[in-house]
């Protein structure tokens, strides 16, 4: 399934851009969203009548369009990062594999450094056997 989203422009004007990035946080490398997220943790923010995942809006306007049958992966794993230098675009069976990993030996390492609202949903959702990096 292709992950584009023609809907989300290039090009964000200085108004848009400063309403972007009034809803972000420089966190060490990560630049946090603080706005709405959806119930993954993901970023979103109201453009153009819509609401695309904050981290696609970060890439489509800094870097450009996101590759023909690839999806971002969140190289930091952390859902609510919009730095595009943290988004790498993948083919889905990668970002799958990555997702694995990170959740096996790599797990405490990322739990520790997750934002307190991160690690209460992931939680949640680990504790509910419900847990699994989402699609970006």
């Amino acid at each position: 399934m292709p992950r584009h989203d023609s809907t989300v422009p290039t090009h964000l004007d200085t108004t848009t851009l400063a309403r972007f990035f009034a809803k972000v946080r420089p966190d060490g490398g990560c630049w946090r969203w603080d706005a709405a997220r959806n119930a993954r943790g993901y970023g979103v923010f109201r453009l153009a009548g819509r609401t695309p995942l904050a981290h696609r809006v970060a890439y489509l306007a800094f870097v450009g369009p996101i590759p023909e049958g690839h999806e971002l992966d969140h190289r930091c794993e952390s859902p609510s990062c919009v730095n595009p230098a943290h988004l790498q675009p993948v083919p889905h069976h990668v970002n799958l594999s990555r997702a694995r990993r990170a959740m096996s030996a790599g797990a405490k390492r990322r739990w520790s450094t997750a934002s307190p609202e991160e690690r209460s949903a992931r939680g949640r959702l680990m504790a509910a056997g419900r847990w699994r990096k989402p699609k970006c």
